[in-house]
């Protein structure tokens, strides 16, 4: 290619990322307001920033929030980190991901129970659920791959008659035989309850020892399974 040429292919290059990378974030943004999600539509309002880095408020339903974002690299991949705010509920973290598939490194959350049990009318729960999750990834008709912690720093659980004191309780997220886990345990290290997701279906089980923990039990093994769920999902 002759040198003007390529001179010129570079400049043209220079200049859209330039104008990509200073475009407002408002024109592009404002294309979702009002998408709806659960036959509820999404409503975003002020928007601020770049594409590169901005945020914006946004209400759904009787749930309102602020997003912030800007672009990051991690080696070779670019990402975006993302900070999320609602009702004391806050989530940030770096994401990327493609068509089919998505990627998270280095995810913070922290979600008070309250938020949660207003939805239940026929108990509660206090305290706050904290998590630390250093990788998550998955891709379309795949497992889920991750790698991370959870604590719920404890407090009040209370149903329609009765209520207990729940102690600090440790989930555990990790990947074991084709199968993503969570693996929630006492502070004596009994297994209270866990799930696993594969491919192709997701099973929940509850273990003897959450009543026994909420001082409801009338004994038994702890180890014995008093709930489960199996839900099988994907492409019929």
């Amino acid at each position: 290619m002759p040198r003007p040429l390529v001179l010129a292919a570079v400049f043209l290059a220079s200049l859209l990322f330039w104008l990509l990378w200073n475009f407002p974030a408002a024109p592009l943004v404002a294309r979702a307001d009002g998408v709806p999600l659960a036959g509820e539509p999404l409503r975003l309002t002020a928007v601020r920033g770049m594409l590169r880095q901005g945020g914006v408020d946004w209400r759904w339903q009787e749930q309102s929030g602020r997003v912030d974002w800007s672009l990051r690299w991690k080696g070779l991949r670019p990402g975006v980190q993302l900070r999320a705010h609602s009702g004391g509920a806050e989530l940030a973290g770096w994401f990327t991901g493609t068509s089919d598939s998505v990627r998270a490194r280095d995810l913070d959350l922290a979600v008070p129970l309250s938020l949660v049990s207003d939805q239940i009318e026929q108990g509660g729960a206090d305290g706050t659920l904290e998590g630390r999750i250093g990788r998550f990834s998955w891709k379309q008709g795949g497992v889920p791959r991750v790698e991370g912690n959870l604590r719920y720093n404890g407090g009040r659980v209370t149903w329609p008659d009765g209520r207990a004191e729940v102690p600090p309780l440790d989930g555990e997220l990790y990947n074991e035989e084709e199968a993503a886990w969570l693996v929630v345990r006492s502070p004596e290290g009994t297994r209270l309850m866990d799930g696993q997701m594969t491919a192709g279906t997701a099973e929940f089980r509850l273990y003897r020892a959450w009543p026994i923990l909420l001082g409801v039990s009338e004994g038994g093994d702890p180890g014995d399974v008093i709930f489960q769920v199996n839900e099988a999902f994907g492409p019929s």
